[in-house]
């Protein structure tokens, strides 16, 4: 299996180079997060450039570059990259190379791309919404919070645009306003599940249990399936041992180690 970790960059640099990894201080911004893995990582990231079809040749050799920790090359393949996107007009294959460079975690070139696909498609609003999620991401609050408030209420992105404001607010502290942004989105979209798990892990993060096992548990209910059920499960039990009712959280956390043997 693999271990995954929230350190310090300065931690994160210095046990780069004792490994022999050079350069990997300049990926770094923001909060990081590490998975440690023990399969086959040339494989592992193989696959991961795979994935993303449409991107151009260059764009691919830049992932390639990355991987190798050639990080020199992997710069000028990232700007070739970005001429020969606009060379051949390629919206999509740009987009989903912005998606693939803010997955990987290089959040500045993520930017940077999307500020380019806005010159070359102003008429997409998705642009400033994948902005300021970036900008949140790389703790710049204030400026992600800025580009979302320039969404108009009648944008068919805007019960998207209340969720992420929902997490740029929570991650301030400021809960009622995240719950209210959250009930707001519902108002619009009351069926979706999404926006349900976001509220009762709202809950969950500050402790109120008793608002989100209802929520939880409705989630649980929904046949469809869902990549975080997981989550709630797991979620869901520590809500009831959080509230003292240990045999119900022991009956949801020997659902999940059924579900993981299954």
């Amino acid at each position: 299996g693999d271990e995954y970790m929230v350190a310090k960059n300065s931690i994160i640099t210095h046990a780069a180079k004792e490994a022999g990894i050079e350069g990997f201080d300049i990926t770094l911004e923001g909060p990081t997060a590490v998975v440690i893995g023990y399969e086959d990582y040339v494989k592992m990231e193989t696959d991961t450039i795979s994935r993303w079809k449409t991107m151009n040749s260059k764009a691919q050799k830049m992932f390639e570059a990355i991987r190798d920790n050639e990080l020199e090359i992997a710069q000028v393949f990232f700007n070739e990259s970005l001429e020969l996107a606009m060379e051949e007009g390629d919206l999509e294959g740009l987009s989903e190379f912005a998606e693939a460079l803010h997955h990987a975690g290089f959040l500045s070139e993520a930017t940077t791309t999307y500020q380019l696909l806005k010159q070359l498609a102003p008429q997409y609003e998705e642009w400033d919404l994948y902005m300021a999620e970036i900008a949140i991401d790389n703790d710049q609050i204030s400026e992600g919070i800025d580009l979302l408030l320039q969404f108009d209420s009648k944008s068919e992105l805007y019960p998207n645009v209340l969720l992420v404001l929902a997490d740029a607010y929570q991650s301030l502290g400021l809960y009622e306003v995240s719950e209210q942004k959250i009930r707001e989105a519902m108002s619009i979209l009351p069926d979706e599940p999404v926006l349900k798990y976001a509220l009762a892990k709202l809950f969950y993060t500050i402790g109120s249990f008793k608002k989100a096992i209802p929520l939880y548990e409705e989630l649980l209910e929904i046949e469809e399936e869902m990549p975080w059920e997981d989550n709630i499960v797991m979620q869901l039990a520590e809500c009831y041992h959080g509230i003292g009712e240990f045999e119900e959280g022991i009956y949801y956390l020997e659902q999940l180690q059924t579900s993981d043997h299954s």
